[in-house]
């Protein structure tokens, strides 16, 4: 069976659960505690740590790229993929784990430290992400099968979600209150270890699935008599054929989007139940009915992209959106019965969304190529880059606006505020579901003419 149609097994699905699982893991550990782990556990300066995240921003505009690039160009009897798997996987799971404890140094050491170790990881992170991303432009070209992976790998996807943020504090808490750090290191060489195990499997089972590359880059470009050639493409030519892929340009927009959204609305939520509302408990309702939408959404996702397609998904996703927010607008979120039904429609749509972006990623990789570009991980890093890039401005902005609006921790927020934390938590979401439903719209009809060149 040619890997245009071939059937993936369950090994292979396994793997690549397992995998996902592992890095959800680690992003949720860096995302809700690495800040508090430098600030209140290793005592560097807030803005210490905030500079150390922005300069890690800034290098990733390089560094994704270049790793996309340093894929597509490798040469290996192993596949241009696997290639770096079974290299990098064991680096990252070691940065996982030096993230979290540090020297007992001066405080210009533990800051050079942090930094240091987070950049590598970063970096560590983009070296096996892209591979293992790419990777399954290989081992499948067929639509259907990709999407039942993603069904696949979302489940331990939201498992991770809410299983990290729920018992991170608690095992830390159990070593000690003064040994917090013995805690936080233990947890992450758990993960850190998962993380390298779970590479190495992929890279275990996927053998004979990447193609091999120790001939040097096939371009899809044929010569004179009809045959493909082999043309070694420069990076600039790569990167450059990346960024005028139309396709691919939807999908990131999309992405930072999302990513943006996502972002500011994590960081107003707490201020708009505890001040807003004054009902913290909206958080665990929050947490808990997204996460049951999102497994609605995970079991329903493969029947809706059959019958309507990746694109078309997103923009069902991003209808659910809106439609969880006009009760909100409408009514307020006094009524706890009918807010928890608007966190399940919520995270259903967000669900489609996440989980069909990944689809559509694979979708402009193979877009590329049908229009002669020989460069997936190059587009599949443009993607990784739209991710960390709309991570990192959701941060700036929510934070920035604080300070616009004069907000003091620990005081009676204005009434400006509050208005900011209803517009961040209420309002935004609807406006950039908008948003992003147009930029679907026009997404869906690029996917029928790549479906109907594949055909």
């Amino acid at each position: 069976m040619s890997n245009k149609t071939k059937k993936l097994s369950g090994k292979i699905l396994a793997s690549y659960a397992l995998y996902q699982f592992a890095f959800d893991s680690m992003w949720m550990l860096n995302n809700y505690f690495l800040l508090f782990f430098y600030t209140d556990v290793i005592k560097i300066p807030a803005a210490a740590a905030t500079v150390i995240f922005l300069i890690a921003r800034v290098w990733d505009t390089i560094n994704d790229p270049m790793m996309g690039v340093i894929v597509d160009k490798t040469r290996s009897k192993e596949g241009k993929s696997r290639f770096w798997l079974k290299r990098l996987s064991v680096p990252c799971g070691v940065f996982v784990s030096l993230c979290y404890i540090c020297p007992s140094w001066a405080t210009p050491g533990r800051i050079f430290w942090a930094g240091v170790v987070y950049i590598l990881l970063g970096m560590a992170q983009t070296a096996v992400g892209i591979p293992t991303a790419s990777l399954q432009i290989s081992i499948t070209q067929d639509r259907s099968e990709r999407v039942r992976l993603q069904q696949t790998v979302a489940i331990p996807s939201a498992v991770s979600n809410a299983l990290i943020p729920a018992v991170t504090m608690p095992f830390v808490r159990s070593f000690g209150e003064n040994r917090m750090m013995v805690g936080f290191f233990v947890l992450a060489v758990m993960i850190g270890i998962l993380v390298t195990v779970s590479s190495l499997i992929i890279y275990h089972n996927t053998k004979g699935l990447d193609p091999d590359t120790s001939k040097g880059i096939i371009s899809t470009t044929e010569d004179k008599s009809g045959q493909n050639a082999d043309k070694s493409i420069g990076a600039f030519q790569l990167i450059k054929s990346a960024a005028q892929n139309k396709y691919c340009i939807l999908v990131v927009l999309i992405c930072l989007m999302y990513m943006l959204l996502s972002g500011i609305v994590g960081s107003s939520l707490v201020f708009y139940a505890r001040y807003n509302m004054k009902n913290e408990g909206l958080m665990s309702i929050y947490s808990i009915g997204t996460v049951i939408g999102m497994l609605l959404g995970i079991a329903t996702m493969r029947v809706l992209a059959r019958r309507f397609g990746n694109a078309t998904t997103i923009r069902i996703g991003a209808i659910l959106f809106i439609v969880s927010s006009i009760p909100r607008i409408l009514f307020g979120d006094g009524h706890l019965m009918m807010f928890a039904v608007c966190m399940v429609v919520l995270g259903s749509g967000s669900s489609y969304i996440v989980n069909m972006l990944h689809q559509c990623k694979l979708d402009a990789a193979t877009y590329g190529q049908l229009q002669g570009d020989n460069n997936p991980s190059v587009v599949i890093s443009l993607y990784t880059f739209a991710q960390k890039f709309g991570q990192a401005v959701s941060s700036v902005i929510a934070s920035g606006l604080l300070a616009l609006f004069h907000y003091t921790g620990g005081q009676e927020p204005t009434p400006a505020v509050l208005k900011l934390f209803y517009a961040e938590s209420v309002l935004f979401p609807a406006v950039v579901a908008l948003a992003v439903l147009f930029v679907s719209f026009i997404l869906s009809r690029m996917e029928k003419e790549l479906v109907n060149k594949l055909l």
